[in-house]
């Protein structure tokens, strides 16, 4: 009986370190095929994360570009304010100088008026 039960626990042993030995190199061969499924993934996600930051940039770029004639446009509505509000005040001393060449021809009108009568006068005296 102690021979059969050296026997049963040296195969039960061996057993035991066959099933670990066996258990082991397929835990290392698990390891190792999720280690490499794993650098698959990071390399799709690195890849994946470069075309959306390639993707941001250009829609950075467009961005500066719209924000570059969103600013033109202010400027130009800008100018257009200003062309407009010197428009009015040419339109203001337009109208200042008619009224004042209205008054230098009524004047002059009176000027020429007295320069005949003084040419009849003149005239009649001699």
């Amino acid at each position: 009986t102690v021979d059969i039960k050296e026997q049963t626990e040296k195969i039960w042993k061996e057993d035991f370190e066959r099933k670990k030995t066996e258990f082991e190199e397929k835990l290392n061969q698990d390891q190792h095929e999720v280690n490499n499924a794993a650098v698959v993934r990071i390399e799709e996600l690195q890849s994946d994360l470069k075309q959306k930051e390639e993707i941001i940039a250009q829609y950075e770029l467009q961005l500066k570009q719209k924000e570059g004639t969103i600013e033109q446009i202010q400027y130009y509505r800008n100018e257009m304010e200003r062309l407009a509000t010197l428009n009015k005040q040419l339109e203001v001393h337009r109208s200042q100088l008619q009224e004042e060449l209205a008054a230098v021809q009524k004047g002059l009108y009176h000027v020429k008026y007295e320069v005949s009568e003084i040419t009849e006068n003149n005239e009649e005296l001699q």
